[in-house]
């Protein structure tokens, strides 16, 4: 990376983003590892510094917004009531909220700044 300082809403993406998907792929069912997939395939797009992945950096950050507030509107339509009762899928979920406002704060920097060689 050309500049070695994150902004604190990368930093957030980058840390909200990987537990999520350690969260996942440390579960049992094939799903939920495919899911964990997705997020450090999508982060890995925003944050390695390939120059190749730069024109698909907004679009990453956006599909990985629309990514997460999907999973979370999956869990709880396929737990429904149940889901309250599970301590690591509402850690997950808190996770995952905290990843969707990180997310948001960072596609905000970008918009301002255009500067996408920077995660």
């Amino acid at each position: 990376m050309a500049n070695s300082k994150l902004s604190v809403s990368a930093l957030g993406v980058l840390a909200f983003g990987l537990a999520t998907a350690g969260i996942h792929l440390i579960q049992p069912d094939l799903i939920l590892k495919l899911n964990g997939l997705g997020y450090i395939v999508l982060l890995g797009i925003i944050a390695l510094p390939i120059i190749r992945l730069k024109r698909y950096r907004e679009s990453a950050r956006q599909g990985l917004l629309l990514y997460t507030i999907v999973t979370i509107m999956m869990y709880f339509l396929v737990h429904q009531t149940a889901a309250f009762e599970q301590t690591l899928g509402l850690i997950s979920k808190g996770l995952e909220a905290a990843l969707v406002l990180f997310l948001m704060l960072d596609l905000q920097r970008v918009s301002k700044t255009k500067n996408h060689y920077r995660f």
